[in-house]
């Protein structure tokens, strides 16, 4: 593993909606930070299951119980493809 690898994957960035939309079936960290949100959602692994537009566009992931919009990606919640350091 080069140092360009090691870093992505030691200190990853967020995904750019656009990235976060071609990951379905693709298990995402999602980190809401200090806000609690779905209960079980403050920071975890979950696949991707699929993406809705109603009303606008909205996120689903495995144990969700409903979409994270994406008006408030980088607000409530980010995605990332590995998990941040604390």
């Amino acid at each position: 593993m080069n140092d360009i690898e090691r870093d992505k994957i030691e200190n990853p960035k967020p995904l750019t909606l656009e990235k976060l939309r071609s990951r379905i079936g693709c298990t995402i960290w999602i980190d809401t930070g200090e806000i609690i949100f779905q209960e079980q959602m403050i920071g975890k692994w979950a696949i991707l299951t699929d993406i809705t537009n109603i009303p606008t566009e909205a996120f689903w992931f495995t144990g969700s119980v409903r979409g994270f919009s994406d008006i408030n990606y980088g607000v409530t919640w980010l995605a990332y493809d590995h998990k941040p350091k604390d």
